[in-house]
């Protein structure tokens, strides 16, 4: 994938209304797997060309109080048509 290409999927992703991008990833040469997620899309993705993969939770979770569960909304369907676009997917 090109650096355009890269950059459009990016803008794409994080423009889906209402979805607060978590992400991990994994570089070229990197020693361990990340364990948490980080909030600060798309500031800290690396360079396309270091990453290994990009995983993306596609679940945000709305705290509504202590008494009532959390709301849980599911992106993954528009994250998808994102990717398959590009024949990400």
């Amino acid at each position: 994938m090109s650096d355009t290409k890269w950059r459009k999927r990016i803008n794409e992703i994080g423009g889906i209304e209402g979805y607060a991008v978590r992400f991990r990833t994994r570089c070229v040469g990197d020693d361990d797997a990340p364990t948490g997620w980080n909030r600060s899309f798309p500031w800290h993705l690396p360079i396309f060309r270091y990453v290994e993969w990009l995983e993306l939770n596609g679940q945000v979770k709305t705290r509504r109080g202590a008494l009532v569960p959390a709301l849980i909304e599911d992106f993954t369907p528009q994250i998808f048509d994102v990717l398959k676009r590009q024949h990400l997917v």
